[in-house]
């Protein structure tokens, strides 16, 4: 018996372990690996009419840069109302920090 097996067993098995995680990783079917899709969250007490013009606008700005960028809106009032949950907000991440 040759005594190098353990040690190509050993290499084999680190091997296996390095590549199993990129071939089990999930695709989805027509999306090709490099492109990957970006979530931009805005805040903003706008009305739907400006919120689709610059949403447009921007996606067809960051499709030229070749980034896919879906915009997410979150409108939870008016600006008073948005400067009081991002105090809080910042304020209740400070405190867990």
């Amino acid at each position: 018996m040759n005594a190098r097996w353990p040690t190509r067993l050993a290499g084999v098995a680190l091997v296996l372990v390095l590549l199993v995680p990129f071939a089990a990783r999930s695709r989805k079917p027509g999306t090709p690996a490099t492109a990957a899709r970006e979530t931009l969250i805005v805040i903003t007490p706008q009305n739907e009419a400006i919120r689709y013009e610059f949403g447009r606008a921007f996606r067809a700005h960051m499709a030229r840069k070749g980034r896919d960028v879906e915009v997410d809106w979150r409108s939870p009032g008016g600006a008073a109302e948005i400067a009081r949950t991002l105090a809080s907000e910042y304020a209740a991440g400070f405190e867990r920090h």
